[in-house]
Parts: C-alpha cells; sequence; structure tokens
C-alpha cells in the first residue's frame, strides 16, 4: 500500500525519523519528508517530493543537512528574540526604578517613549 504524504508526515513527526519515498507510479509521487527537531522537540517538516529521477541516500543526507541548518536558524532567531525581550524589560525595570526614586521626574520615561512612538508612526 502506497504511502500517502500526509502518512509520511504522520510518520516523520511521530517517530521523528526521515522519511524517503520512491514511486515508479504516474499516480504517486515520490518525495523525502525529514523532521526538524531541536534537542528531541518537534519544530516543523522539511520536503522535497516529485523529483524526476528516484531520490537516493544523498539526497535524503542532503536534506537532513538543510534541515539541521533550518534548525540553527531558528534557534538563533528564538534566542535572539528572547535576548532582545530580556534588554527591554532590563531597560523598562530600571527606568521605573528611577522613575519611582524621584517624584518629581515620575512617569518622565513613559511619557518620553509615548510621545516617541507617537512621532515616529507620523515620519
Amino acid at each position: 500500500f502506497p504511502m500517502t504524504i500526509n502518512k509520511a508526515w504522520k510518520r516523520a513527526y511521530e517517530q521523528k525519523a526521515s522519511v524517503l519515498q520512491n514511486e515508479n507510479k504516474p499516480t504517486q509521487s515520490n518525495y523525502i519528508v525529514v523532521p526538524l527537531l531541536r534537542k528531541n522537540e518537534f519544530m516543523g517538516l522539511l520536503e522535497a517530493k516529485n523529483k524526476k529521477e528516484t531520490f537516493t541516500e544523498e539526497d535524503l543526507l542532503l536534506l537532513q543537512t538543510l534541515g539541521h541548518q533550518v534548525v540553527i536558524a531558528l534557534e538563533n532567531a528564538l534566542l535572539y528574540h528572547r535576548l532582545k525581550k530580556s534588554f527591554f524589560d532590563t531597560v523598562q525595570a530600571l527606568a521605573e526604578a528611577i522613575d519611582k526614586k524621584d517624584h518629581y521626574t515620575g512617569g518622565h520615561i513613559k511619557r518620553v517613549v509615548h510621545f516617541s512612538v507617537c512621532i515616529a508612526k507620523h515620519i
């Protein structure tokens, strides 16, 4: 029984393993499905299909290598986002501490941020 692509996706997801399927029938496609895993955590799937010739083990290795690079890029993007958020949270906490220290300047930083955003929207 030929495996459909949805079944291949499910198999790659559940088994956390690559799937290589070569069908030489006009109604079936050939494909490779590679799970994108980060520390055994599923992040997505990478797929190649409908090659004129059959897929080889070399094709599978190439797609797996590309998949590893995609995971590294995604992980770097997540780390960058977390670092950026941490930086802004730290700046916000410091600004609030400064505002609370002096009643005269209290709320000044929030007002500056508000006006800066308003100006930026109009530019």
